[in-house]
């Protein structure tokens, strides 16, 4: 079966390309052939070896004299045409809380191929109540002509019984939380196990843009804040500080905030901020050898949980609010805890005291036999 696969990807997000890797060995467990719709299909060729083709917009969001005039958006179309099955893979990719442009993006495909009487699956999603009239109205439309549904969290399954309730649709955890033991085989084979007290590493992953949604406002006082909390970390139980960035690039990359927070440490000779890597052996082994994580990224608090690492949230979105319902992780940290840390400070000492009770258990049906299974013969949300 010729199947697109779609989602933010070629755009050297990790989280993103982590997802992107799990659900394409899902799919080609069955046999489908999938092509990839990506903001760079040379990279993504190049890296995951999988047939690519370049994500256009299509509805004139931008550029539309050289999207069409090169023949880009007639390839995409002929592609979307062509296939027998259009599958969304991943994130909170249908959302209408920060422009028009951005939410067609890629709702637009999503609707050519219900247009064009093509099988379309929402896999992985996470989705955030719609805030606009098209946003509601395209929403219905879709969820009542998908196949079927997988979504990440209790919100997005209770949005979907809300505006389709015959809807073939289920819930399970992210599906890079298997990531994991699809790289090394099995979970014996993690190379990863040692208690989180035996460590002497903290990793910390920020957000490029945390206040994309108007709830994370990091201003300088914000960072001043969360520095001296990770020097406490650093003088009183003698950790190390690792800035891990989940997404590359100068606009929307992690390494600037990274910088920014590094800077304001006093005890800044203890911190070391990495450059951004795709591989992903290299990321577990950061994360699965550190005592804790600071997650601001969502895939890192999915990867931590993966690979029993504690985590603290810095939910910036929605969706880490969710995450952090969903498997009990507390304390998280707000901006406003940041602001008089002295109280954070004090929750850290308690949290890293006794930090080997701090893993959470992941849990949940395994990806590929849910995937599997829900492909080939949905069935109801329990």
């Amino acid at each position: 079966m010729k199947t697109l696969l779609l989602g933010y990807y070629g755009s050297r997000n990790l989280g993103d390309d982590m997802m992107m890797v799990c659900l394409l060995d899902c799919l080609q467990a069955q046999n489908a052939h999938v092509i990839v719709i990506s903001e760079d299909p040379a990279e993504t060729e190049s890296r995951f070896r999988v047939p690519a083709i370049q994500n256009v917009p299509l509805m004139g969001e931008w550029g539309p004299h050289t999207v069409w005039l090169k023949g880009t958006a007639f390839r995409l179309i002929r592609e979307i045409w062509s296939s027998e099955a259009l599958v969304v893979g991943g994130g909170d990719l249908i959302r209408d809380d920060l422009n028009w442009r951005i939410y067609f993006y890629t709702v637009e495909k999503i609707l050519l191929a219900l247009a064009l009487g093509r099988s379309v699956y929402l896999v992985n999603v996470g989705i955030p109540r719609p805030r606009t009239w098209y946003g509601r109205k395209c929403l219905r439309w879709i969820l009542h002509r998908c196949q079927s549904v997988i979504v990440r969290d209790m919100r997005s399954a209770e949005l979907c019984r809300e505006y389709a309730p015959g809807l073939r649709c289920s819930q399970a955890p992210d599906v890079v939380m298997h990531l994991p033991e699809m790289v090394y085989g099995s979970l014996s084979a993690v190379p990863f196990h040692k208690p989180p007290s035996q460590s002497d590493t903290i990793v910390v992953c920020l957000r490029g843009q945390p206040n994309m949604y108007g709830r994370y406002s990091l201003d300088n006082r914000h960072i001043q804040g969360f520095a001296k909390c990770l020097d406490h970390c650093v003088s009183k139980h003698g950790l190390r500080v690792v800035f891990l960035p989940f997404q590359q690039g100068d606009e929307w990359g992690d390494e600037p905030l990274h910088r920014q927070v590094l800077a304001a440490m006093k005890r800044s000779e203890s911190a070391t901020v990495r450059k951004w890597t795709g591989d992903f052996k290299d990321v577990m082994e950061r994360i699965g050898n550190a005592r804790m994580v600071f997650a601001m990224r969502l895939h890192a608090a999915i990867l931590g949980l993966g690979l029993r690492r504690p985590c603290i949230l810095m939910p910036y979105d929605q969706k880490l609010d969710e995450l952090g319902k969903q498997f009990g992780l507390k304390p998280d940290i707000r901006p406003k805890d940041l602001e008089e840390p002295s109280a954070l400070i004090h929750a850290l000492d308690k949290y890293l005291d006794g930090i080997d009770f701090q893993v959470t258990q992941s849990y949940g049906m395994a990806w590929k036999k849910t995937v599997f299974h829900y492909f080939l013969t949905p069935q109801p949300l329990n």
